[in-house]
């Protein structure tokens, strides 16, 4: 690894829509530092029901640094990579 004294973090939780009938979705990734020292996250949004397919997945790098509070900025897409899967930006950042 490119920076052995910063291992690869698993990361597991929740996460729910916007609004008050927002669906509760499990996800899980990693955030790892890559070569140049840019911080790498990847997460995968869980199939509704245990034992179903992943859903989406998020590649991002966050903004500013390792210290930084600005969020990870990076492309969504479908988790099987179809040919027809959208793909889009998104901004994430902590509140609260």
């Amino acid at each position: 690894p490119a920076f052995p004294d910063r291992p690869t973090l698993h990361i597991e939780g929740e996460t729910a829509a916007n609004g008050a009938t927002g669906t509760v979705r499990r996800l899980q990734g990693t955030v790892s530092v890559v070569k140049d020292g840019s911080v790498h996250w990847r997460i995968v949004l869980l199939g509704l029901n245990e034992g179903e397919p992943t859903e989406w997945v998020t590649e991002g790098v966050q903004i500013g640094g390792q210290t930084s509070a600005m969020g990870v900025l990076g492309l969504w897409t479908g988790s099987q990579h179809e040919r027809m899967d959208p793909l889009g930006p998104f901004w994430a950042w902590k509140v609260g």
